[in-house]
């Protein structure tokens, strides 16, 4: 596996003007000091193969333990493998999270023992894999090439690996011992330097047992450590199967199968956002466009994001300061700079006469204020959401839940299959005659976002019809705010937007197509602008959204497309 899994919190965004932007080390291109040279890529290649010996996947089984040094946080990852199948597990202290996969089939299991099966949103890791071992059988083609070699930090021929819609590679090769001695790769658009020492052979398999990850941010470096590698070892069908969710994370009182939340919703006619205690420290406003949830933690209330573009529970590392609870640091880190993440596990959190116990949740520098009487602390992400049947209905402007499995469905209503591989909702989308299934319902983002991805490869159904050119003249250039950064984004007037309903000369926000957004896998957000047109039915344990079509819907401006 080349990377490793950070919280998905990046979704939130709202739009704001133009604002003073932070400049950030985003070095994309091949490494210095390249010079040509008279090695070919199979001679390169063979030189690799004859330093490493043995791949470890030409092992039947093995079992894997790295101990992780990173930003304060210690993680011991442990990885059991049976031919291709897997299953690692992570963990900090008392908590822990899996992911794996058994008969070609991708799994994951969060901190709090909630399991979804992987639709495939994310295939990096397995293509570079694969194209790896293409490459040295000679049949990589364009995806792998040799660009020549350097003399520092190490002498070292310069191969690039791209597989085809990825981000580069470059691979040192030392040109004495044919170890892979350095790696260098854009991962969310940042650059990443890994170093590998400390090199032993165990059964002609030759592997690094120290792994070095920067990406020029002190506090957010990682050495790995290798402690054990057993090879061709007995491995129980128990240690890969797919595991169950452990339990029910939110419990109704007795008897009651639907609780409406105590909820503040948009209202168009005031309410302004700005955005508190961020790394990027800065602040902008919008029209509220956010349902805010009224929690209670140890008596005291709290106003959180419903969110569904959130992987998981997020609070602000200040109130879990306050709460005086025990923290297990991180060493993730979301859009280049160290997000001060921690876990924490909540004894108790309430949602109106919901309750949650002992829960783990996220902790990081966070705050959003609405209006004068609103100070957000928190997200209220995919372990809530995915424990009820949510009912949001922007008519009455209420929230209901529902116990699992009663939640009643509208007759006139379109269904949404959706794809939680990152614990949040993927659904089908299309702009003209480009559809992609990479779009996320996000009830966090105030719009609808084109990412740059999908804004690079079908610049041809992105052309504005008019209005998007004005409102840009008329407010100035526009700028997205997340907790993941700011970029500047253009409104553009569609002909024909598809989400389950056909809109014409609907606006959205575009990134520019050289934008760097963390996600090159993400094609877009579908958040208030659009969503406000129906009343949302959350299902996720039968992996569906269901939107019924409300009064705002009828007497839209955006007329539907014929």
């Amino acid at each position: 596996m080349k990377g490793y899994f950070a919280p998905l919190f990046a979704a939130f965004l709202m739009t704001a003007p133009a604002l003073a932007l932070a400049d950030l080390d985003r070095r994309l291109g091949p490494p210095d000091g390249i010079t040509p040279t008279t090695a070919t890529l199979a001679d390169v290649m063979a030189l690799n193969a004859k330093g490493e010996g043995k791949q470890l996947d030409s092992f039947a089984t093995r079992i894997e333990e790295w101990s992780t040094r990173s930003g304060g946080s210690d993680e011991i990852t442990t990885t059991v493998w049976s031919g291709k199948d897997f299953e690692t597990t992570d963990a900090w202290g008392p908590i822990v999270s899996r992911e794996g996969r058994i008969g070609g089939v991708r799994w994951r299991q969060n901190v709090n023992g909630m399991l979804v099966i992987q639709g495939g949103i994310h295939q990096e890791d397995e293509r570079f894999d694969d194209t790896m071992a293409a490459a040295r059988a000679g049949t990589a083609g364009d995806a792998v090439t040799l660009l020549g070699e350097v003399t520092s930090p190490v002498a070292a021929y310069i191969v690039q690996v791209q597989p085809p819609s990825d981000p580069p590679t470059w691979l040192f090769i030392d040109k004495s011992t044919g170890l892979i001695a350095r790696e260098e790769g854009i991962s969310n658009d940042i650059r990443f330097t890994r170093t590998f020492k400390d090199f032993r052979t165990t059964d002609g398999a030759t592997v690094a047992r120290v792994v070095e990850t920067t990406d020029g941010e002190f506090a957010g470096d990682r050495t790995e450590t290798l402690v054990s590698l057993r090879l061709n070892v007995p491995v129980q069908p128990s240690q890969i199967n797919l595991p169950q969710s452990t339990r029910r994370l939110v419990d109704f009182p007795a008897g009651v199968t639907s609780v409406q939340l105590p909820v503040s919703m948009p209202d168009p006619a005031h309410n302004k956002v700005v955005l508190l205690d961020n790394d990027f420290t800065t602040a902008g406003s919008a029209f509220k466009r956010h349902i805010v949830v009224r929690v209670m933690i140890n008596g005291r209330g709290l106003d959180f994001l419903l969110d569904s573009g959130a992987s998981n529970i997020l609070i602000d590392k200040d109130v879990v300061d306050e709460l005086n609870l025990t923290q297990y640091p991180l060493g993730s880190q979301i859009f280049g700079g160290p997000t001060g993440a921690s876990l924490v596990t909540l004894p108790e959190l309430r949602v109106g006469d919901l309750t949650m116990k002992n829960i783990v949740v996220y902790s990081q520098p966070f705050g959003m204020r609405m209006a004068d009487t609103e100070k957000v602390v928190g997200i209220l992400g995919y372990d809530f959401i995915s424990n009820v049947g949510l009912k949001v209905d922007w008519d009455n402007r209420q929230v209901t839940a529902f116990a699992p499995g009663t939640m009643p469905m509208p007759q006139t209503a379109v269904t949404l299959p959706v794809l939680l591989d990152d614990l949040v909702p993927y659904v089908s989308a299309s702009i003209g005659n480009a559809a992609s299934d990479h779009f996320l319902i996000d009830t966090g983002a105030d719009d609808v976002y084109i990412f740059p991805a999908f804004a690079r490869q079908h610049k041809d159904v992105l052309s504005d019809e008019g209005l998007g050119r004005k409102r840009q003249i008329d407010f100035g250039d526009n700028y997205a705010i997340g907790v993941s950064g700011v970029q500047e984004v253009v409104p553009t007037q569609l002909k024909v937007f598809n989400f389950g309903v056909p809109f014409s000369n609907f606006i959205v926000q575009v990134f520019q197509s050289d934008a760097k957004y963390p996600d090159h896998d993400l094609d877009g957000l579908i958040g208030y602008q659009f969503l406000h047109y129906f009343n949302l039915y959350f299902d996720y344990p039968n992996s569906r959204i269901v939107l019924e079509p409300n009064a705002q819907y009828r007497s839209a401006a955006h007329v539907p497309a014929k």
